[in-house]
């Protein structure tokens, strides 16, 4: 059975890696990460949410989002299957918790617990919260109001807007 998600090409290819009942495994290390995911909170999110939702964008990485207090288990799984992380220096965003995760040549997987973005002696935080994730084909798939709240803190506000269409157009 195939996953419940529209779009392809690298959106498909980074869930494929993710999905409950894919055999795939990543970077041909014998890891599926799904199954071991599982039991702890996290969620797909960024432009694979997007386009999941039909919003005419093309991926070029995969966003997770987990808990502050559960990101180093979560990082943990990743790093087994992609080897170690790094934190790459941004000027007005420091999350609590921040790792990208290398695919190779390919694309990254970023992991954020705690997003905080800064303006001037201003500070902003997104937290993810596990109550409003979906689940749709063995995936757990962030909220669209969650992205919009947090394309806007991280000054995405092109995207916000994109997705405050999208959920106005739903109702």
């Amino acid at each position: 059975m195939r996953p419940a998600y529209r779009g392809r090409g690298l959106a498909r290819r980074l869930l494929d890696h993710l999905h409950v009942r894919a055999a795939a495994t990543l970077d041909g290390r014998g890891v599926s990460l799904a199954p071991r995911l599982r039991a702890l909170p996290w969620a797909v999110g960024g432009s694979v949410l997007l386009r999941r939702l039909g919003l005419d964008v093309r991926p070029n990485d995969l966003d997770l989002v987990t808990t502050v207090e559960r990101f180093d288990e979560v990082a943990a799984v990743l790093a087994d299957a992609l080897g170690p992380g790094d934190r790459p220096a941004h000027d007005t965003h420091r999350s609590h918790r921040f790792l990208r995760f290398s695919l190779g040549q390919g694309p990254c997987v970023d992991l954020m617990a705690g997003v905080r973005a800064h303006e001037g002696s201003s500070v902003d935080e997104w937290h993810h919260d596990p109550a409003t994730v979906t689940h749709l084909g063995g995936v757990p798939w962030s909220s669209a109001e969650d992205w919009v709240t947090l394309y806007s803190l991280l000054g995405r506000t092109e995207r916000a807007e994109a997705l405050r269409r999208h959920l106005l157009g739903r109702r």
